[in-house]
């Protein structure tokens, strides 16, 4: 009777080793996968900016797409676009925070 009871701590040993390795393997991948896909930012045609959260639900997103620079509004409802921004004002309103944090 000693043997099957050993068989059985054995395999479910065995079990628990091979989920856990199957669970490391898989967050490998996911990492992997994930900085992947962030060393692709100077390719890309539409970025976040800047974010300011004004509450859990709701926020403002400045975002450029493309040449273009968007203020939105987001909340659970609707996305709201807020004002337009050329890059030529984006630049300015840099350079006037520049200039007053100095």
């Amino acid at each position: 009777m000693a043997a099957p009871e050993a068989f059985d701590w054995l395999r479910y040993g065995l079990s628990v080793v091979l989920v856990l390795g199957l669970l490391a393997l898989t967050l490998v991948w996911l990492r992997r996968s994930a900085a992947a896909g962030q060393t692709g930012d100077s390719g890309r045609r539409l970025q976040i900016i800047d974010r300011l959260r004004l509450s859990p639900r709701q926020q403002l997103l400045w975002v450029r797409a493309g040449d273009r620079e968007v203020l939105l509004a987001v909340s659970p409802q609707e996305v709201r676009t807020l004002t337009p921004l050329s890059s030529s004002v984006a630049g300015q309103a840099a350079q006037e925070d520049i200039s007053h944090a100095s």
